[in-house]
């Protein structure tokens, strides 16, 4: 208990002697106890400096369940013959709830809404039935929903449709209809950005290795036509040429900041097995950004911020225009310390592909 509880209990006690007589006292420990620093007014104020982490719903009911308390509060000081200390009750409670660390109750937070259970009027998020190999990169591991994946691809197979229909009605020539397909079909979407790209970088990395592979087969002696290698290194080449696409798109997606392009190629590496030495040998910059400026950060708060929009609007919701407009209402310097004050070094570890 600090200085501020400590003054609180002992002007309270001796309130209720002076109010109410010294039996009381016995009524006002229990009460304080809980009244005083958890239920009612300080976790009202508990709730305010932590409402970035509750769902409408579940904000609508906390709120709801304290003010409940509150007149329950009010109800048993008045069958104590207690009905003057409420004001006490009021103002004290507040006092305490003003002074509660904001780091440590976003901390207590952000741990309870990892463990909890789902409240019995939240709807299931088609999302969470999802799995996919982008969403692994933030430790989640959900069941897929066929139903869900079947209807998204047949949308954006008629959207193609569609589109292939205009323009092969516009009169465009094959160099600027090819043009306006290419940027059609391009990755809208923060998941599928990013998916996108680690699929493209494996692709390319396959072409490689079964290129290099080929040529110690054929100092091996094992034949190796000219066509043959002509046709890999051609296939190789393609890889990459679409793969340096795919991040120049990427960080166009967030804004020319590349450290989210950085940490999912790096991340593919770690996940294919390459060791630390291997990894400061092929990109020491990238591990450096990463790991001992603000990389991790930017990494882990642009997750973060996908998520919000994805939790609110739905799944493959999150735009660019989406994700920048929440990064910009939520941030802030108080929510950007709990955020990352309530991670454990576990997360930071993750974020920094340690």
């Amino acid at each position: 208990m600090d200085l501020v509880g400590v003054f609180l209990w002992i002007y309270g006690i001796a309130k209720t002697i002076n109010d109410c007589g010294f039996w009381q006292v016995i009524v006002f420990v229990p009460l304080w106890i809980y009244f005083g620093t958890f239920g009612g007014f300080p976790s009202l104020i508990g709730i305010a400096k932590t409402r970035k982490t509750f769902t409408n719903s579940e904000l609508i009911y906390s709120i709801g369940f304290q003010i409940a308390l509150i007149f329950v509060l009010f109800i048993l000081l008045n069958a104590f013959g207690m009905k003057s200390l409420f004001g006490f009750f009021v103002i004290g409670g507040l006092i305490q709830g003003l002074f509660m660390p904001s780091s440590s109750l976003m901390q207590e937070r952000l741990e309870f809404n990892k463990n909890r259970n789902p409240y019995p009027w939240e709807k299931k998020n088609p999302w969470n039935e999802m799995t996919t190999q982008i969403k692994d990169e933030n430790k989640k591991s959900e069941t897929l929903n066929v139903d869900l994946l079947r209807e998204k691809f047949k949308d954006d197979g008629k959207k193609l449709v569609e589109k292939l229909k205009e323009v092969k009605e516009s009169g465009m020539t094959p160099e600027e209809a090819g043009a306006v397909m290419d940027e059609f079909i391009k990755p809208k979407t923060f998941y599928t950005v990013i998916g996108d790209l680690r699929q493209k970088h494996n692709w390319a990395s396959q072409q490689s290795n079964e290129l290099l592979i080929r040529e110690e087969e054929e100092k091996e002696g094992k034949a190796f036509t000219s066509e043959e290698k002509l046709n890999l290194e051609k296939r190789k080449d393609a890889a990459w040429k679409v793969f340096i696409d795919a991040q120049t798109h990427c960080d166009t997606f967030f804004n020319n900041h590349s450290d989210v392009r950085e940490w999912v190629i790096t991340k593919s590496w770690v996940d294919a097995g390459f060791t630390e030495e291997q990894l400061q040998l092929g990109n020491p910059d990238a591990l450096d950004r990463l790991r001992n400026k603000d990389g991790w950060q930017r990494v882990a708060w642009t997750f973060h911020v996908a998520e919000l929009v994805e939790k609110k609007n739905g799944p493959d919701s999150c735009t660019k225009q989406l994700l920048f407009e929440t990064w910009a209402q939520i941030n802030s310097m108080d929510y950007l310390q709990e955020f990352f004050g309530g991670m454990s070094e576990e997360d930071i570890n993750h974020w920094k592909l340690l």
